[in-house]
């Protein structure tokens, strides 16, 4: 019988984070925080979930590591609020949990 249909395998993930936040560059804050981690050149661990409530099957929670790849200056037009973002590049498995 002849193959109708192309079929696929599944490869590696791929998954990066990028997050917008505002710029706070007092001891300790954003920009420290960040700047730590980009200098530092080492995975770190994430935890993600849409709420900060109780993990469910309505609010999972995602785990894994992930390295600092892109770290924004600031931006924003004169008058609003300081911005930056930060894309992560995750590294290894992602665990999802829903208890």
């Amino acid at each position: 019988m002849a193959d109708n249909a192309r079929s696929f395998l599944p490869g590696l993930n791929n998954a990066t984070i990028t997050v917008s936040l505002n710029a706070d560059y007092a001891a300790s804050q954003t920009d420290a925080t960040l700047w730590a981690i980009y200098s530092g050149a080492a995975a770190v661990a994430f935890i993600i979930r849409p709420a900060a409530t109780a993990v469910s099957t309505s609010n999972p929670n995602y785990t894994g590591s992930c390295v600092l790849t892109d770290f924004g200056t600031v931006d924003g037009s004169v008058g609003d609020t300081a911005g930056q973002s930060a894309t992560f590049q995750v590294t290894g498995d992602v665990a999802r949990a829903t208890s």
